[in-house]
């Protein structure tokens, strides 16, 4: 049983890891998620901020943009040029993409300063993406309404994943290359 043990281990050490946070930073946030549901029915703090720099990044780029409580409490409407587009919930705003993000790097761990390095600029890129990702699926929405469907469920969620992806790659290009490279 030790031989396989030994043989196994970093597998094994990897699934230990990457569940273990991912569980761990999931319980997290699901008990700081539970504080805003009924009856209060606002969004977190972390919709919210990601709701107003949303429409600050759409106001930078010349959109007339505007992101409020949607009277019924279910999250935060999206307006462009007067037209209501969207809704922001607690699943747009990536903590949840981050989480992941953060557990597989974790368990791929080298070296606690360019882990620690590379998950705190892989979480702040993952933000800034989302933010312009959300942006720019509002805008494609108020203008493109027939593709709405195709750019929610397929296009926009693809960016993201395939985003941190490309992280994963890179991280693991990063941590496997040789020390004279």
């Amino acid at each position: 049983m030790l031989s396989y043990w030994r043989q196994y281990r970093p597998i094994l050490q990897f699934i230990f890891l990457f569940l273990g946070s991912y569980s761990i930073l999931s319980l997290i946030y699901f008990w700081y998620l539970s504080s805003f549901i009924e009856p209060f029915g606002t969004p977190d703090g972390i919709t919210k901020l990601v709701g107003l720099q949303t429409q600050e990044v759409m106001r930078a780029f010349g959109f007339e943009a505007h992101v409020a409580m949607i009277s019924d409490g279910s999250g935060l409407g999206i307006w462009v040029d007067g037209k209501g587009v969207a809704r922001l919930v607690e699943g747009c705003n990536a903590v949840s993409i981050m989480i992941l993000f953060f557990s597989f790097v974790l368990a791929f761990a080298k070296g606690w300063q360019r882990t620690f390095g590379f998950m705190l600029a892989g979480l702040v890129l993952i933000y800034a993406i989302n933010i312009i990702r959300l942006a720019l699926i509002s805008v494609a929405i108020a203008h493109f309404e027939s593709y709405r469907m195709l750019l929610h469920d397929v296009i926009f969620p693809g960016l993201i994943y395939g985003f941190v992806l490309m992280l994963w790659i890179f991280w693991i290009w990063l941590i496997k290359r040789p020390a004279h490279a």
